[in-house]
């Protein structure tokens, strides 16, 4: 059988979300306390860690499930804004500028996509300094390695919502249904 989780997040999450938990610590510690987003924008499931683990567990005793592909999703997809409206964990305030304008994002990300791997190795340098300060001013755990990659921006240029429900019709109980909850309560693990 096969397993294709959506977007993780969880404790220890290096990231996706674990890039919002230190992208809000970053900005916090650059002095950063409003932050400015278009409302809505892409949308895409996401899935804690402990669902995908669940189930994993669950379905190796479903003889059903052989041969089978199931999406690990919990029951919430969110629009990317509503993602970055969590940097207010921070203490940095979140305002809206107006709509989401896919067209306009999708070219950009166009652009941004294409740029040389060397663009990538001086932002993260950048990203890597500032991120050592922070670790080593509130005696964080380093797990967490924020970085950029540009193929990463592919990923924001389109919706990716799947659907739970092959899992669910087996009789799996999410553990973490609500992206909102599940995703506030790791925030104390990050913060």
């Amino acid at each position: 059988m096969c397993l294709r989780p959506a977007v993780a997040y969880g404790p220890r999450g290096k990231y996706i979300a674990g890039m919002v938990f230190a992208g809000g610590l970053i900005i916090r510690n650059r002095g950063i306390r409003t932050f400015r987003l278009f409302e809505d924008g892409l949308h895409t499931s996401w899935v804690h860690s402990e669902d995908i683990a669940g189930a994993a567990v669950f379905l190796l005793d479903k003889e059903e499930a052989v041969g089978k592909v199931f999406n690990i999703s919990d029951d919430t997809p969110v629009y990317s804004s509503d993602v970055l409206k969590k940097l207010e964990l921070y203490g940095i305030e979140v305002k809206v500028k107006g709509k989401y304008h896919k067209n306009l994002a999708d070219s950009l990300i166009r652009i941004l996509a294409k740029t040389p791997d060397s663009v990538d190795m001086f932002i993260n340098r950048r990203i890597q300094k500032v991120w050592d300060k922070i670790v080593i001013k509130y005696n964080l755990e380093p797990a967490l390695q924020p970085s950029f990659t540009h193929h990463l921006l592919l990923f924001f240029s389109r919706d990716y919502v799947i659907s739970n429900m092959r899992i669910k019709n087996l009789g799996y109980d999410l553990r973490n249904p609500d992206f909102f909850r599940g995703f506030d309560e790791i925030a104390d693990w990050y913060r």
